[in-house]
């Protein structure tokens, strides 16, 4: 064999074997490719099942959105029951308070009136006490006085009874 002929029998075996190996290679590329496509077939249901879970949580994400927007709404209903409540207390408070000081006027007016009439009453009370103290000491005297007429009387009427048995006996007769 010439040179021509073994330049050209290494530059088919070169060939033979580029072709080869581009075979192994385009074995191994289709090897990976049938891996690739699985791994990406995996990856696409992983995507697909992520995004199911993805939207069941958004789901869950709008339910419970909803559901604060819910009590949020209960809250501020409460909020303003309460605040309308307190406004009503504070007002019935207020009202209450003034009740309590009209009747604390009044009731200082009453006691003012209670020690005026107490006052007046235990004036009277002395005034009386004194008034009795003096018909007491009037009373005995009358008294007295009643006990001295009275003696007074009984010895004049004995003195009279006396005369007059005197007067109606016979003058000769005494003796």
């Amino acid at each position: 064999m010439d040179k021509k002929s073994l330049d050209l029998v290494l530059a088919v075996e070169q060939m033979i074997q580029a072709k080869q190996h581009t075979e192994l290679q385009n074995s191994e590329l289709q090897d990976r490719l049938a891996h690739s496509g699985g791994h990406i077939e995996r990856l696409n249901r992983d995507v697909k099942q992520l995004t199911r879970v993805i939207e069941e949580r958004e789901k869950s994400i709008l339910d419970l959105e909803q559901k604060i927007v819910d009590k949020n709404m209960k809250v501020d209903q409460v909020a303003e029951d309460y605040r309308e409540l307190e406004r009503r207390m504070t007002a019935e408070i207020e009202e209450l308070k003034s009740v309590i000081e009209l009747e604390k006027q009044k009731y200082g007016s009453l006691q003012v009136k209670h020690n005026d009439v107490l006052a007046e009453k235990n004036k009277r009370i002395h005034e009386l006490e004194e008034k009795i103290g003096r018909q007491d000491v009037e009373h005995q005297h009358l008294k007295q006085k009643f006990e001295t007429t009275h003696q007074e009387k009984v010895y004049l009427a004995n003195m009279i009874s006396d005369f007059t048995n005197r007067m109606s006996t016979p003058i000769g007769r005494e003796g």
